[in-house]
């Protein structure tokens, strides 16, 4: 997939709160309809554009059940600042 780093609690919690107040059902998945599974994957995950110039980190909402998931991009939504990654830099793994 590429580069990712463990997000903190508080991010997580931060990403959840933000799912929430955009109207999105926190507790079940909309592809299989499952209730309870729906969770933030605790990485933040890089991903190129297509022409491989731009990096976008995104967290990632996953189901338990169908492993549906979603990617939301974790600047916009204000889960990370620049400065957490830029911070976070050299603990960036490659999957």
């Amino acid at each position: 997939m590429g580069k990712y780093y463990e997000l903190t609690k508080p991010q997580v919690e931060k990403a959840n709160k933000w799912i929430g107040e955009k109207g999105i059902n926190r507790h079940k998945c909309p592809l299989c309809n499952f209730h309870g599974g729906m969770a933030v994957l605790s990485r933040l995950v890089e991903i190129k554009s297509l022409g491989g110039t731009l990096v976008y980190p995104y967290f990632v909402w996953i189901c338990t059940n169908c492993s549906h998931q979603m990617f939301f991009n974790a600047l916009s939504s204000e889960v990370v600042t620049k400065e957490d990654i830029h911070k976070n830099s050299p603990n960036w793994k490659d999957e």
